[in-house]
């Protein structure tokens, strides 16, 4: 399924979700499309393909049962701190998910997935670092 997804890397991540540590990879198609794809580091088995879409994406919008403002409720509940950003993704299985992505006080950065049809928590990562907008 990655070979599929051809075009530029626009985004690293270094993240740690159930102790295991895991790159995610934001690659840009030629198509316009923005492809999550998440391995392991040890083993760079890949875990996840994700599609990020827009909140307005028919694909998406028509699976959402809880709002983003519930679903950033539910994320600060389990990590309080400053929100940085939401991502809309559809997962290769197809369900809907939010992305929040948020600052605690201590400055580190967690990002809480959540379903966005039964609005449960289904992935919490550390993000250890990141490394943005690279042309390879």
């Amino acid at each position: 399924m990655c070979a599929k997804r051809k075009g530029y890397i626009d985004k690293v991540e270094y993240e740690v979700e159930s102790k295991i540590p895991l790159y995610k990879f934001d690659i840009e198609t030629r198509d316009g499309k923005v492809w999550e794809v998440e391995c392991t580091v040890e083993t760079s088995r890949i875990t996840e393909v994700e599609e990020e879409v827009k909140a307005d994406d028919p694909r998406f919008s028509s699976q959402v049962k809880i709002s983003e403002k519930t679903a950033i409720a539910t994320a600060l509940a389990r990590h309080p701190g400053k929100v940085m950003e939401v991502e809309y993704g559809l997962e290769s299985h197809g369900s809907a998910t939010y992305e929040v992505d948020i600052e605690e006080d201590d400055t580190e950065e967690v990002m809480v997935e959540i379903d966005a049809t039964t609005g449960k928590i289904t992935g919490i990562g550390y993000e250890n670092y990141q490394i943005g907008v690279h042309r390879f």
